[in-house]
């Protein structure tokens, strides 16, 4: 087989795989009674969020070392080998909780909730649309923080991630927010807690892990209190500064993750200070929401100059047409359409971006390849 075909069998591969976990993982949150928009929010997490941007960080922090050294050291492992040991520690961040959780349950779920995300109706819902250099832009919505879990957030935080109910939601049941700040770590969750759930052993299973994330150092977590309807927990830095709320997150990172619309059931602000040297970024965020039949990805990053912003387009639109070029002529159509709903701006020295997953084009390029074999 030609590396062409190689690069395309490993990439599709990689995506039906990473189709499988976001299956696995969001059906077990419905299955256990949780909201469909948290489900949503944990499966995108599992794939393609957080494997391929760990993956993106590391493999740009490892080419700026190369460059840096006089003697670049000879690598053991493909970019592929790295990605798939990325791809499997993500995993079991995710699934690991699940299993010992839940054990059988978890192959339950799929069973009997693996459509939870197939629509039973649709309603015409307006798009946020507009040009992509718009994404982010205008003044930041307000951001409550008083009585919120955001006051816990630690004023030195670095990323915050947020995940909250759509206003559509009437139970409004189920906040969590999670911060990190030069390998300090705090996480909170409100609403209605499954007795079978235990903090415990997911602090235990996080802290397995913890060192398996190199490009998020973290400390120990311990767990500072729970109950039937909250979890707190936070390494030992930052345990005095979310025992009690407080003023809540730095107002750059407010800013950013006021960027996003109302609706978004997942927000996650970057404000690096201790991590300068990461894709060259000033600040940015990102956001999921629900559209009709479509999750929506919006981000918006500032990058340190123009330059920068240029390098990083052109990098991603250049990997997406290879893509493409790469797919075999009977799966062009459907690859195609798939990369199509992946849109990227720079405008100075920002760069935007959207991607639209539709259920019904990843099932074509899963149907697609079981015909190629």
């Amino acid at each position: 087989m030609s590396n062409r075909g190689q690069r395309f069998v490993f990439g599709l591969i990689a995506t039906v795989v990473g189709a499988v976990l976001f299956e696995v993982a969001s059906s077990y949150i419905v299955f256990r009674g949780y909201p469909r928009w948290l489900a949503a929010g944990v499966g995108a997490f599992a794939f393609p969020v957080g494997p391929l941007t760990w993956h993106l960080l590391a493999e740009r922090k490892r080419k700026k070392k190369q460059a840096d050294a006089k003697t670049p050291a000879k690598a053991s492992l493909t970019a592929g080998d790295r990605y798939k040991l990325r791809f499997l520690v993500v995993a079991l961040l995710v699934l690991g909780p699940m299993i010992a959780m839940g054990r059988f349950n978890v192959a339950r779920a799929v069973w009997k909730k693996g459509l939870w995300w197939w629509p039973t109706s649709y309603e015409p819902t307006t798009s946020h649309g507009g040009p992509l250099s718009t994404i982010g832009t205008g003044t930041p919505r307000t951001i409550d923080v008083i009585g919120t879990p955001l006051a816990r957030v630690p004023p030195d935080a670095e990323l915050v991630v947020l995940v909250q109910p759509p206003p559509d939601d009437k139970k409004n049941e189920g906040h969590a927010i999670l911060a990190w700040g030069d390998g300090q770590i705090m996480m909170m969750a409100e609403g209605k807690l499954d007795k079978t759930d235990k903090p415990e052993d997911m602090i235990r299973e996080l802290n397995k892990a913890r060192g398996k994330v190199p490009w998020l150092p973290m400390g120990e977590v311990s767990l500072i209190s729970s109950s039937d309807s909250q979890v707190l927990a936070a390494t030992d830095r930052w345990k005095p500064l979310v025992e009690l709320p407080g003023m809540g997150p730095s107002t750059d990172i407010l800013r950013e993750l006021g960027r996003a619309p109302k609706d978004a059931f997942f927000v996650a602000g970057f404000v690096p200070r201790t991590t300068r040297d990461v894709l060259s970024t000033k600040s940015g965020a990102v956001w999921l929401y629900q559209t009709g039949e479509k999750l929506v990805f919006e981000g918006r990053a500032e990058m340190k100059d123009e330059a920068a912003a240029k390098q990083l387009v052109s990098e991603a639109t250049r990997a997406l047409d290879k893509a493409a070029h790469d797919a075999p002529e009977s799966c062009r159509e459907q690859v195609g359409a798939l990369i199509k709903t992946i849109k990227l701006d720079q405008t100075g020295a920002a760069v935007t971006g959207r991607v639209e997953l539709d259920g019904g084009v990843l099932m074509g390029v899963m149907f697609c390849a079981m015909k190629d074999k």
